[in-house]
């Protein structure tokens, strides 16, 4: 044990633990650019079946006597305020230059004090402390072509996408009735057209975002992992794509968004009508030319079944 970071105790129950792990360099290719070491953390829960990324408050992470990871700066005034959005932290990249065939990790973290002043208080009985685990890992990076091929295999057929729109139009009990819904075909983070629209496995909603987009997005060093349209958790593996979306896109390869009707029992989607200005400043509806032609051309229905 070596002595507390006076800056740690300051911020909650002061904690830390050193341990020692073996490496094998032979095991690696020390001049491959895709193999790398993590340092994963992960908070213990009887009840969680997946694990995903978090690290423990105030972290501090030490291998070797060199620093990792130091603890970020707080502004205490703002302690009390509670974040909207968990935050999932990355894995941390460990160079293999400072990895020895025995390694020394020093990991200092802390219970974070519900108090704004410096004295830390003891934990509560009825709130034991946080458990974390540690996983030293040996991985190869993916490229983004390996990383969207994964993603691909996960698929939502258009038949559910098209009953749950159904419902949201007063068909079947669904709870929110609409005349109409539009339909957007670009992503809500990038701004830019849908490639492959995808969305959480959870979300409730229709509309998509661009999975490169969101993979671009959580590969900051604090990723948050939710849903830019509706603010879910969505984890990498819970990314589905949505093969209506796909069809929409592929039958409207100009739109920026359509309209979902509900019509005789079946969901008919058209062209989405826009607003412009004329000279005189009056809101016009912009119409299609070849009306005949057109709306036939950027029409589709899909019966409910």
């Amino acid at each position: 044990m070596t002595g507390r970071d006076q800056t740690l105790t300051t911020r909650g129950v002061y904690r830390e633990i050193i341990t020692t792990f073996f490496f094998n360099q032979n095991s690696v290719n020390q001049h491959a650019t895709d193999t790398v070491v993590l340092f994963r953390f992960c908070q213990e829960s009887p009840t969680l079946t997946t694990a995903y990324e978090m690290h423990p408050d105030n972290l501090k992470l030490m291998l070797n006597g060199k620093t990792l990871v130091e603890p970020a700066v707080v502004d205490f005034s703002n302690r009390m305020k509670k974040k909207k959005n968990a935050v999932f932290n990355q894995p941390i990249e460990v160079n293999l230059n400072l990895l020895a065939a025995q390694n020394v990790v020093l990991v200092r973290w802390t219970e974070d004090n519900a108090q704004t002043g410096a004295q830390p208080v003891p934990p509560v009985p009825e709130e034991p402390p946080k458990d974390y685990y540690l996983i030293v890992e040996c991985a190869r990076r993916k490229s983004m072509e390996d990383i969207l091929k994964t993603v691909s295999v996960n698929r939502v057929p258009s038949k559910d996408s098209v009953y749950k729109l159904y419902q949201s139009l007063g068909g079947g009990d669904g709870d929110i009735v609409t005349d109409s819904q539009k339909i957007s075909l670009h992503c809500p983070a990038s701004r830019s057209r849908l490639t492959m629209p995808v969305r959480g496995r959870n979300c409730d909603h229709i509309d998509c975002f661009d999975v490169s987009s969101f993979l671009f997005m959580n590969k900051a060093q604090k990723a948050r992992w939710t849903c830019p349209k509706c603010n879910k958790s969505v984890q990498f593996d819970e990314i589905v794509v949505d093969e209506f979306m796909q069809t929409l896109l592929n039958n409207f390869p100009s739109s920026d968004s359509i309209d979902a009707t509900l019509e005789n029992n079946e969901i008919v989607v058209r062209e989405a009508k826009k607003l412009v200005k004329n000279d005189s400043n009056r809101n016009v509806v912009e119409t299609l030319s070849n009306s005949t032609y057109s709306w036939r051309r950027y029409l589709l229905r899909f019966a409910i079944r």
